[in-house]
């Protein structure tokens, strides 16, 4: 139990460090990022309760650092959905051949996007309390922290303008994201460490549920016709709704490389050009739409003529 408790504990120490390194260093910004990897190893290797005792742990250290406010919005942004994500990741059942069939890489998926509309409508509650609604919060939030532009203030000024309805869904949806990346990373470390207490998910199999399509086809239909704030509000739901299918458009792609020489550089390519750019996303995001009507998928697994 002693080994099992420093284990967790040394865990969330690195989250912790990670999380506060962007007040030590300019590379802090991105290490910070990966605050929630240690969290999900714990998870995924000692179970649940190590997960918790690793969150608890941060958010401790989190709160001694930056005081009560500082780890509360350390344990929501990045306890909360470990802790989710961890509790379904190890559900199981005994499968009809007797083997055993784990969560799915699609119900993750589905759980993550249901936080993120939980998150987004926080935010927009927040926001639309203010005075102007959504938009004009959103603005006046950017307004504080313009200064630091310094001489570029009114170009980016100009482009914010653009993106600050949705700005909230944005913002949601790369929350989701990176917690994506973090778990995905934490499943690695587990499974390389041989202390992993469920094997990876394959991406490439990764099935949506139909009600995200239904949800997102909705989302857009009022952001295109309605007004006000019910469009702001719709428009930002469409965003977030847009991630499980930049997944699913990313098991496409998963699916269709496989057996071809060069796979691992090919899909470097994809994620750093999603990673760098931002714009092929919308069209992967269109791939994952097509997949749930037509199922891509089904066609790159399907023998090919003579045998091939």
């Amino acid at each position: 139990m002693a080994r099992y408790l420093i284990a967790a504990a040394a865990l969330g120490g690195v989250s912790a460090v990670l999380y506060l390194s962007v007040l030590a260093t300019p590379a802090g910004l991105i290490l910070s990022g990966f605050a929630q990897a240690p969290l999900f190893v714990a998870g995924l290797t000692l179970g649940l309760a190590g997960a918790i005792a690793a969150s608890a742990a941060a958010a401790l250290l989190a709160m001694m650092a930056l005081g009560l406010a500082g780890g509360l919005a350390y344990a929501l942004v990045n306890t909360l959905p470990v802790l989710v994500l961890v509790q379904r990741a190890l559900l199981s059942r005994r499968a009809a051949d007797g083997g055993v069939e784990w969560y799915t890489a699609g119900l993750l998926t589905t759980w993550l996007t249901g936080l993120g509309l939980l998150a987004l409508a926080a935010l927009l509650l927040i926001y639309g309390a203010g005075e102007g609604g959504i938009g004009d919060a959103v603005m006046r939030s950017f307004e504080a922290v313009l200064p630091a532009f310094g001489p570029n203030q009114e170009a980016v000024r100009q482009q914010f303008e653009v993106v600050a309805p949705i700005l909230p869904g944005i913002a949601v949806a790369s929350w989701l994201a990176l917690t994506a990346v973090n778990g995905a990373l934490g499943q690695a470390i587990a499974s390389r460490s041989g202390r992993a207490l469920r094997p990876a998910p394959d991406i490439a199999e990764t099935e949506l549920p139909h009600l995200l399509a239904g949800a997102l086809a909705v989302a857009a239909a009022l952001t295109y016709w309605a007004s006000g704030a019910l469009g702001i509000v719709a428009a930002n739901a469409a965003v977030v709704l847009s991630l499980p299918f930049l997944i699913l458009g990313l098991a496409v792609i998963h699916a269709a490389a496989k057996g071809i020489r060069g796979r691992r550089l090919l899909l470097t390519a994809v994620y750093t050009m999603i990673a760098l750019v931002g714009l092929p996303a919308l069209a992967i995001v269109g791939l994952g739409l097509i997949e749930q009507g037509f199922g891509l998928k089904r066609r790159f697994a399907a023998p090919r003529p003579g045998g091939a």
